[in-house]
């Protein structure tokens, strides 16, 4: 494809693999099949449309911006071509416009090159699984189950890896239905026969004949879409399994039963009991998709897997997934009750995700270890079926929802104390809720092992914070699993004592080492908020002395003086009435003198903020990262913000031009419109956020009075205006807000006009700071008084 450029043909191209390729206006409109103008159209009506950035003297755009803006834009049917399905984007068009049609080679070069074109296009893996769990998925599943998708889904990328010639003849099926335009079912059927003579090859048992069924339930879709599904699977690598498991929970929220593991707890459980070259054999009683076995082999350990399930559909999963990452797994039918059936052989290692809080009745021929738990509620069903696998040296991970650990039945009160008596619980983890995709339930991870000797303690580790996001799903960071692990190495080598459990958390959570005789005296309780919380009385060790707070005239001084010394300045500012009032209808020659009309945009330059989209994918969980500034940070006309968010360093170099500068103005422009704050100079070097502005004083400007023009209320009631005249959502564009009428004082008067006010700015944070100094205060105090550790009086009772 030509380029509006003269310059270097390899613009687009020829761009190494993993590049973010720039394209141009035209290149969008003939990739898109629209006109130019509609692109330069869209650009001005939209102020989320990305960003050009200069390049060789032309205005390009990246690639990964614009699919990520098309994708929300569907193609009117008017204007969708013959074939193209409904609800098509402009996205989809522009991702089968860069990639050619597919490759009749059957060899791995050709293999190779259609992976690295993906690459080329700006395609990246996270791109390719919102497209397979997005419209293109809609469509295909039609009326069919969410799970029948998975199912094609994760049958057409075992087809990839394990099958090659059969996935050649897969791509002209393909073709061959795609210039037929043949029934897409029948090319469905076909894909499904091909998957099931590929698991009957490796030895798969589970249903040999079942996906060609599966594959036929699904809708009607298009049969472009089958092959575009087909070309994003064929780029896939064999280790995406759990990625698509991940997404496919927050895209078709399955039920608690057959949803899976969530990747980050998955690399919790391993990171604590899989090292690499383990050769212990791990079982799997409640298998799911087999997500907690894959994590195993991707850990690095290379022991015997077995696993049993109730769902045949989850186990074919699990088959599936193990095969991909190079192993093999030994499934037995299982049940929701296995403790009823027969005993399998011991494990050394089991890790599961039992179902939760489930129900069963009680059978007089059951035998636990412990007693027999409620009919109500199976959760000590399962822990006791566990430590029933487990060989005499055994170690087990459950997760567990958190009503187990201190739940007050009397049955589960008396196995909670037999588990602690014989050893059986070495540690307890509480997780942050939100975790899973399906359920805002918090859990804990429970490390068990096979009942004998009794320790004498139980290590419990609560994780804290808000952590990352991925939509509205938590994220364990690396940070903090790393942060867990840890914890567990310092108290297996018995090496930690209270701060150096303390050090090790570091700002992911709290972790303590619990006496049995402690936990008894808490009812047995498992629950870490009972261990880890602050005590009503604060605890003073022998032969140390109670941290005492310093009286309030010590503790507040400084706060106090530099309060003072602001509210100095401001009662020498000294303010008289201007010759005239000047207003939208005063005469110019009424002004006054030095004074003109302008608007704001011969003022400053405006710079909105990068797209969502755009930081999303930078974000950044390390503490080395570059802070992004956000609405939120924005607080009596300064930037506020103890724990910003982050993007990478790497990610950063690519957006230099919203780097912000001190003296900068920052400007709210989407949600609630219109708060400023001025950079100083700790925020050199920061970001700027995707719904903030940024204003950049030209020669002559005083960025002081630029800041007092923007806050001032006859602004805030026209930016209010016009934003929420606009869209649904209260939002500005960079035109829009340049167009804001301002008065322009002469550059002496600017200076004395943002002074005056910056002195009234550093008056409330003095006493913002005074006021926050003094509530820190009271609240060290109180707890101090009310445990006795402090007695009070005032100076007129204090003896003479």
């Amino acid at each position: 494809m030509r380029s509006d450029s003269t310059g270097s043909p390899d613009r687009v191209g020829e761009r190494a693999p993993g590049a973010d390729p720039l394209v141009t206006r035209r290149e969008i409109s003939q990739r898109a099949g629209i006109s130019r103008e509609t692109v330069t159209i869209w650009q001005g009506r939209h102020a989320d449309f990305p960003r050009p950035e200069a390049d060789g003297g032309m205005e390009r755009f990246r690639l990964s911006e614009v699919l990520a803006w098309l994708a929300d834009r569907p193609v009117p049917k008017a204007q969708r071509r013959a074939g193209e399905p409904d609800g098509i984007t402009y996205a989809d068009r522009v991702r089968r416009a860069a990639r050619p049609s597919v490759d009749k080679g059957t060899g791995a070069g050709g293999q190779q090159r259609r992976q690295l074109q993906l690459q080329a296009d700006g395609t990246t893996a996270e791109e390719m699984l919102t497209e397979i769990f997005g419209p293109l998925g809609r469509r295909i599943r039609g009326g069919g189950s969410g799970a029948a998708y998975l199912h094609f889904v994760l049958g057409l990328l075992f087809l990839r890896h394990r099958d090659p010639g059969s996935w050649a003849g897969l791509r002209d099926d393909v073709r061959v239905a795609t210039d037929d335009q043949s029934d897409p079912r029948q090319l469905m059927s076909g894909i499904g026969r091909r998957v099931d003579a590929a698991r009957r090859a490796q030895g798969l048992p589970s249903a040999p004949e079942a996906a060609a069924g599966t594959f036929s339930a699904l809708g009607g879709p298009a049969v472009e879409d089958v092959g575009q599904l087909t070309r994003l699977c064929e780029a896939l690598p064999p280790k995406m399994f759990r990625d698509l498991l991940s997404r496919y929970d927050l895209w078709a929220r399955p039920d608690g039963r057959s949803s899976t593991t969530p990747r980050s707890l998955v690399n919790l459980v391993t990171t604590l009991f899989v090292k690499s070259g383990d050769r212990v054999r791990v079982h799997d009683p409640y298998v799911r998709a087999g997500e907690l076995l894959v994590g195993a082999r991707e850990a690095g350990g290379s022991g015997e897997l077995s696993a049993a399930g109730p769902d045949p559909d989850m186990c074919r999963l699990a088959e599936i997934g193990v095969n991909l990452s190079d192993g093999r797994v030994r499934l037995t039918p299982g049940s929701e009750t296995p403790w009823r059936d027969a005993p399998g052989p011991l494990a050394d290692l089991v890790l599961t995700n039992p179902p939760f809080n489930a129900t069963s009745a009680r059978r007089s021929d059951e035998h636990w270890l412990f007693g027999p738990p409620p009919p109500g509620n199976d959760n000590y069903a399962w822990l006791q079926h566990v430590l029933a696998s487990l060989t005499p040296d055994g170690r087990a991970a459950v997760l567990m929802p958190n009503r187990a650990a201190a739940s007050d039945d009397p049955r589960e009160q008396f196995i909670r104390q037999r588990m602690i008596e014989t050893g059986a619980v070495e540690f307890v983890v509480a997780l942050p809720r939100r975790l899973f995709a399906t359920t805002r339930v918090a859990v804990m991870l429970w490390g068990l092992r096979a009942p004998g000797a009794a320790r004498d303690d139980v290590l419990f580790v609560e994780v804290r914070g808000p952590g990352p996001m991925l939509g509205n799903q938590r994220v364990l960071t690396e940070a903090e699993i790393d942060a867990v692990a840890a914890c567990r190495q310092l108290w297996q080598d018995q090496a930690g004592g209270t701060a150096d459990l303390a050090e090790a958390m570091g700002q992911a959570g709290a972790a303590r080492v619990v006496p049995n005789a402690q936990i008894t005296r808490l009812g047995y309780s498992l629950d870490p908020a009972d261990h880890l919380a602050p005590a009503v009385s604060p605890a003073v060790s022998p032969g140390c002395t109670a941290r005492i707070p310093p009286p309030p005239a010590t503790a507040l001084a400084g706060p106090t003086r530099a309060a003072r010394i602001a509210d100095k300045k401001v009662a020498g500012i000294v303010l008289r009435s201007g010759d005239t009032a000047a207003g939208d209808d005063t005469a110019a020659s009424d002004l006054p003198d030095g004074w003109s009309r302008a608007v704001l945009r011969d003022l400053c330059a405006i710079q909105a903020g990068p797209s969502n989209q755009v930081i999303k994918k930078l974000r950044s969980t390390t503490a080395d990262g570059i802070a992004v500034v956000l609405p939120r940070d924005l607080r009596d006309r300064r930037v506020r913000t103890s724990s910003p968010q982050r993007v990478s360093r790497a990610g950063a170099a690519g957006l230099a031009r919203f780097a912000l500068w001190e003296d900068d103005i920052l400007f709210v422009r989407t949600g609630s419109v219109g708060p400023v704050a001025r950079v100083g100079a700790a925020e050199v070097g920061w970001l700027l956020g995707t719904n903030l502005m940024r204003l950049r004083a030209y020669e002559g400007v005083d960025p002081g009075y630029l800041l007092a023009l923007l806050s001032s209320r006859p602004a805030q009631e026209w930016i209010t205006r016009r934003s929420e005249s606009a869209t649904a959502i209260p939002s500005i564009s960079t035109t829009t807000l340049g167009s804001l009428p301002a008065l322009w004082p002469p550059p002496a008067e600017q200076r004395r006009i943002g002074a005056v006010l910056a002195d009234f700015d550093d008056q409330i944070a003095a006493h913002r700071a005074l006021a926050d100094a003094a509530e820190g205060l009271r609240a060290d105090v109180t707890d101090h008084l009310v445990a006795g550790l402090l007695m009070t009086g005032t100076l007129s009772e204090e003896p003479r």
